[in-house]
C-alpha cells in the first residue's frame, strides 16, 4: 500500500497496531545515492569501512522506505501488512534559522536507476511524507507547547495595531456568540498582523474554544472554527505528527523492540540513523552501541543466504534471485497472506514490494536452518538457528571483513601478509605479481597510485622470508597505516629501476637472503633471541588464503 501525506495521518493508528502485533518488521530503502568519492576500501579495517560509508551518504536522502509486519499464523503460514512510504524533508517553519531549509545531493546513477525501475518523482515532491530526526523533534515539541515569550510581539502604544485587534476581537466574539455560526473567515492581513490574532487569542478565554487555521486558498486569511477542548486537542495531536512524519513509525519500531530484517542492509541501517535518529557518531564503535539500543535484533538475509550449508543451495544471493530460489526446493515452502496488496505482480525496487520478498525470504531461509536441526518445527524463530546470525550484517567487497557484529566485538584482523610496496611508475600489476613469484604468488595487487600498492600474499606463511628480501620496496601494512602512510624509500632508485634491474637486483639479494632465512633463529622454536628484526614482529596466521 502506498504511504503519502494524504493518507498517512489517518494510517498511522492502523500501523501502529500492526507493530504491536507482528513477530518482525522486515524493510528496504531507496535513496537518492549510494557514494561521492570513488575510492577502493577493499582492505579498510572496521573504523575505515565505516567512515568511508559515514562520509559517503552524509550528503543523500531516503526517499522511499518499504516496511512489511509480519505475524506467524502457523509454521506455516504467515500474515503480512506491507506499505510503501515516500519520504520528501519538507521545510519546516517551526525549526531553528539554520534547519528550516531541508538540503540533499542526488546521484544522477541512481534517479536513472530508480526511473527504469518505475519510480514516480512527481509523487515523492508533491506527496512524500516529511520527517524531522529525534532532536529536530524536541525542538519543535518545546515550541508548540511553550511559546517562546521573547520572541511575542509587543504592541505596547501602537493605536494602530491596537484598533486592528480591537476590531478584530470584536468580530471573534460576535462569531462564539452566534449560535448558527460553526466557522468564521477573517479579512485577509499580513503577516505580522495575522501573529498578533494568534497571539491575542491564545492569551485570551476563548483558546480552548476556537481553533485558528490559515484559508488552504489564500494564505492572507484565516479561518475561525469552533471547537471543544478535545477536538482541539486532537487537531494539535495531528499537527504534530504532520510536523515529526515519518520518524513516528521509526519511534514505534524503536519502541517495540521488534526484531528488524533488511537484505543487504549496511548503508540502509546508516541511513536509517542519520535520516530519522541524528547525525551518525564518528566512532565506529559508538555508533554500534547506539544503535543495537534502539534496535536489538537486526538480521541481514543476504549475510544469512551465504553461510554454511545455504551457500551451496544459492548461487547469487541478490534479492530477486534469492526469492526465486527460497520459492523452489528443497526450501519448505511458507503461505504469506499478503492483506493490503494494493498493486499485482514484481515490483522489483520499490520499498514496499522489496521489503515484503525480503521478510518472506527471510521465513523460508529460517525454516530450512531449523529443519536441518529440528525434527519437528514448532517455533520458526528459535533462539538456538537465530542466535547465530543476529546483528551480523554482511559487508560486500573488503578482504577479510565478511560481516560486522552489531553486539559484539568484531573479528580481529590478521593482516601480517598484506604489505605496501614502491615501485616504478611504468609496472603494471604483471611486474608486481612476476616479484612475488617465488614466495608463493600474490592473492590481489590493490593499486594506491603511480607508485605504490597493496600487495597480499597467496602464502601468508611466507611473509617472515619475504620481509628479508624485499624490505627495501615494501612495509607491513599495520606500519603503513600506524606511520600516517609517511614511508621513507629511494626516491632516485624508484624513478631510475626498471622492472628487470630490480629483479636482477633481487636474484642476487634473494639468494643470500635465503641463505640468511633458512640459519637464522626464526626456524628455531626454542630460540631466545630478541633481535629488532622485523621478521620477528609477524604473528605468522596458521591459515591460508585460497
Amino acid at each position: 500500500m502506498d504511504v503519502t501525506k494524504d493518507n498517512f495521518i489517518d494510517l498511522v493508528p492502523e500501523i501502529e497496531s500492526k507493530i504491536s502485533d507482528c513477530d518482525f518488521v522486515s524493510f528496504d530503502l531507496e535513496f537518492t545515492g549510494l557514494f561521492t568519492e570513488y575510492q577502493n576500501g577493499f582492505l579498510d579495517n572496521h573504523e575505515q569501512l565505516y567512515s568511508r560509508c559515514r562520509n559517503n551518504i552524509s550528503k543523500f536522502q531516503i526517499i522511499q522506505v518499504g516496511l512489511s509486519f509480519f505475524k506467524m499464523i502457523t509454521e506455516k503460514e504467515f500474515d503480512c501488512h506491507s506499505y510503501n512510504f515516500y519520504i520528501f524533508p519538507r521545510r519546516c517553519q517551526l525549526l531553528s534559522k539554520e534547519g528550516k531549509e531541508r538540503y540533499f545531493l542526488c546521484q544522477t546513477s541512481s534517479l536513472e536507476f530508480l526511473c527504469q525501475n518505475g519510480f514516480n518523482f512527481n509523487k515523492l515532491i508533491c506527496d512524500g511524507i516529511s520527517y524531522l530526526n529525534l532532536s529536530q523533534e524536541k525542538e519543535v515539541v518545546e515550541k508548540l507547547n511553550q511559546p517562546n515569550s521573547e520572541s511575542r510581539i509587543q504592541i505596547g502604544n501602537n493605536d494602530i495595531d491596537k484598533s486592528f485587534i480591537d476590531e478584530t476581537m470584536k468580530l471573534i466574539i460576535d462569531f462564539y456568540n452566534d449560535a448558527d455560526r460553526q466557522e468564521m473567515e477573517l479579512p485577509p492581513a499580513n503577516s505580522y498582523r495575522r501573529r498578533l490574532i494568534y497571539e491575542t487569542v491564545n492569551d485570551s478565554q476563548y483558546k480552548d474554544k476556537l481553533l485558528l487555521e490559515s484559508n488552504n486558498t489564500d494564505k492572507f486569511k484565516i479561518m475561525v472554527k469552533k471547537i471543544s477542548l478535545e477536538e482541539k486537542e486532537e487537531t494539535k495531536r495531528k499537527k504534530l505528527l504532520e510536523f515529526i512524519g515519518f520518524t513516528s513509525i521509526i519511534k514505534l519500531i524503536i519502541e517495540s523492540r521488534k526484531p528488524l530484517v533488511g537484505h543487504n542492509c549496511k548503508l540502509d541501517l546508516l541511513y536509517l540513523y542519520q535520516t530519522f535518529i541524528g547525525p551518525l557518531p564518528e566512532s565506529y564503535s559508538e555508533f554500534k552501541s547506539l544503535f543495537n539500543s534502539l534496535f536489538p535484533a537486526v538480521y541481514d538475509t543476504r549475510f544469512i543466504s551465504s553461510q554454511g550449508i545455504l551457500a551451496n543451495l544459492i548461487s547469487n544471493n541478490c534479492l530477486n534471485n534469492l526469492y526465486a530460489a527460497i520459492l523452489e526446493h528443497p526450501f519448505i515452502q511458507t503461505v504469506t497472506n499478503l492483506k493490503n496488496l494494493v498493486n499485482e505482480g514484481e515490483r522489483f525496487h520499490e520499498a514496499g514490494y522489496d521489503s515484503y520478498i525480503t521478510g518472506c525470504s527471510f521465513i523460508n531461509l529460517i525454516r530450512y536452518l531449523y529443519a536441518q536441526e529440528f525434527t519437528t518445527i514448532t517455533n520458526v524463530f528459535s533462539n538456538e538457528i537465530l542466535s547465530n546470525v543476529r546483528n551480523k550484517i554482511g559487508i560486500v567487497g573488503n578482504y577479510d571483513i565478511k560481516y560486522i557484529n552489531l553486539e559484539k566485538e568484531d573479528i580481529s584482523l590478521v593482516r601480517n601478509h598484506v604489505f605496501h610496496i614502491m615501485h616504478p611508475k611504468e609496472w603494471k600489476t604483471n611486474d608486481i605479481y612476476q616479484l612475488f613469484t617465488e614466495y608463493g604468488g600474490l592473492y590481489s595487487v590493490r593499486f594506491i597510485n603511480d607508485y605504490s600498492a597493496f600487495c597480499i600474499l597467496r602464502q601468508p606463511e611466507n611473509a617472515g622470508l619475504v620481509i628479508k628480501v624485499l624490505f627495501f620496496v615494501l612495509q607491513l601494512y599495520a606500519d603503513y597505516v600506524g606511520n600516517g602512510n609517511k614511508r621513507k624509500l629511494s626516491n632516485e632508485y624508484i624513478e631510475s629501476s626498471k622492472p628487470k634491474k630490480i629483479r636482477k637486483d633481487l636474484e642476487v639479494n634473494s639468494q643470500q637472503k635465503q641463505i640468511d632465512y633458512n640459519n637464522s633463529d626464526v626456524l628455531n622454536e626454542n630460540s631466545d633471541s630478541t633481535s629488532n628484526d622485523s621478521s620477528q614482529l609477524f604473528e605468522i596466521p596458521s591459515w591460508s588464503v585460497s
